[in-house]
């Protein structure tokens, strides 16, 4: 670049430490150069002091981090002499440090920053040969706020956010072949959140937005437009309910919506038309109403349908008590029932014993005949003789049974009809015993109460009682009245015993 330009000093400077011809011009004649650059009213000393700042903002390393570089800047330099000296040894320094570091083709990083007790200030600078970016930042007691920008082959990218006592507040913003261009903004206040978005591809243009309230109401909308068609749609919601449609257009035909519901009920409705087919319908209900339609046109004909009605509770259905199947059921079966349940003490009765199922003998011999009272003896002496008694008698005595034969068919069957009128009366014992000793029985009977009780829970075990009892019938056989006293152990035969 020449510096018979017109320049600002920013660019004048940068021309000198980056252009060996520019410094040579200057060292010859300062005060031209400066003239030829439009900056006759700068002198050399103001130019050696924009230096520093020129390297901080350019691609060129501090002069700090120079090194032993400046070794050859005069120490007492000044004037149009220390300007040119101080050129001359940067640029040396910088060519020198670039060289050194071989670091070119990977880019470089630079950065300044400034901090006091008002705030901090800052800018950074990445850059390569595939990529450059820059950022800034500053903060202070009332906020704070912070920029980038980023530009590559694949595209740009830029960003920008701040935050202070009233809220935060950000953008982002993109461009690119493959992605297209857009840009997404928020914010978020002491009323909310709010956020929106566009963009613009290959696959059409979109747009959103949205929003929420502290209140506890929010809402959105989006749209699209493009190659497939066109729509857009909206929601709100609230503390009271919610809304929503919806809409989008084809070529094929075309789309509709809408639906709202709260406290008090729902309605929607949706609607769908092309060229040869269209049909629409809608709802709405609430607690104690609900109506509904729709409508079809086609090339067969128009058809529609419509209702409406209030709400029933339906109602608990009616059982059938034991009174009403009572007279459904068979009155012969209910007492064949009734039979089944009795069967073990009516059959007792009726076969002497055969239905206790070996709880009693069925099969007693016969009993001897006995003799006709007629021929025993009547008259009894009214005093016997104690005197030939013996007064003490044994305590005891011996069992009768253990002297018995076990088998009974050795005992005499036949019984002496004749018995003698006048029996002595000298040789009676005057005490007879109370008690009976208890002679074995071949087939002994069980004690009336034991047959009852035997009878009865035969009666509550029975299989039929059961059935009959798990059944509708009731409780038949459990509440049948059964006979106070049962046979008696005279009643029965007890054979040749």
């Amino acid at each position: 670049m020449s510096i018979h330009e017109e320049q600002t000093l920013h660019d004048f400077v940068l021309n000198l430490l980056n252009d060996t011809a520019a410094r040579s011009a200057f060292a010859q004649d300062p005060t031209h150069a400066l003239e030829c650059a439009g900056l006759g009213d700068i002198t050399a000393q103001d130019v050696q002091e924009v230096v520093p700042l020129v390297m901080d903002f350019g691609q060129l390393p501090s002069a700090d981090s120079l090194g032993g570089g400046l070794g050859d800047l005069p120490a007492g330099a000044e004037g149009i002499e220390g300007a040119i000296a101080q050129l001359r040894s940067v640029a040396d320094a910088a060519g020198e440090q670039r060289s050194d570091s071989g670091l070119g083709d990977l880019g470089g990083f630079d950065l300044d920053a400034e901090g006091s007790g008002d705030g901090l200030t800052g800018t950074a600078e990445v850059f390569s040969e595939q990529f450059e970016g820059v950022g800034g930042i500053g903060a202070s007691q009332d906020g704070g706020a912070a920029a980038t920008a980023l530009t590559s082959e694949a595209g740009e990218l830029a960003g920008a956010g701040s935050a202070g006592l009233e809220g935060v507040t950000g953008s982002l913003a993109w461009a690119g072949e493959a992605s297209g261009a857009g840009e997404l903004t928020g914010e978020a206040t002491a009323d909310g959140v709010h956020l929106g978005s566009s963009s613009d591809s290959a696959a059409g243009h979109f747009a959103a937005v949205g929003g929420g309230g502290l209140e506890g109401s929010s809402g959105g909308g989006a749209s699209y437009e493009g190659a497939l068609g066109s729509g857009s749609g909206t929601l709100d919601a609230g503390m009271e309910g919610a809304t929503g449609e919806l809409g989008f257009d084809s070529e094929q035909g075309s789309l509709a919506g809408f639906g709202a519901a709260s406290t008090d009920g729902a309605t929607g409705g949706v609607a769908l038309g092309s060229d040869e087919l269209s049909l629409e319908g809608s709802a709405a209900g609430k607690a104690d109403a609900l109506a509904a339609g729709g409508s079809v046109n086609s090339p067969f004909g128009a058809y529609g349908v419509e209702m409406s009605g209030a709400p029933e509770t339906p109602a608990a259905p009616e059982l059938c008590t034991t009174g009403d199947l009572a007279g459904a059921l068979d009155s012969e079966a209910l007492g064949r029932g009734s039979e089944s349940a009795a069967s073990t003490l009516a059959t007792y009765m009726t076969s002497n014993g055969a239905a206790l199922g070996g709880l009693a003998p069925v099969d007693v011999p016969a009993a001897p005949q006995l003799p006709d009272t007629g021929s025993l003896p009547v008259d009894v002496p009214a005093k016997l003789p104690t005197e030939q008694l013996p007064a003490d008698l044994p305590t005891e005595l011996p069992d009768p049974a253990r002297s018995l034969p076990a088998e009974t068919g050795e005992l005499p069957v036949d019984v002496p009809t004749d018995v003698p009128a006048n029996l002595p009366a000298d040789d009676l014992p005057a005490d007879l015993p109370a008690e009976l000793p208890e002679l074995p029985v071949a087939n002994p009977l069980p004690a009336p109460q034991d047959v009852r009780s035997e009878v009865e829970q035969g009666v509550q075990d029975n299989p039929v009682t059961d059935a009959v009892g798990s059944s509708p019938l009731g409780d038949v056989a459990g509440h049948l009245p059964t006979p106070d006293q049962a046979p008696s152990v005279g009643d029965v035969d007890l054979g040749g015993l």
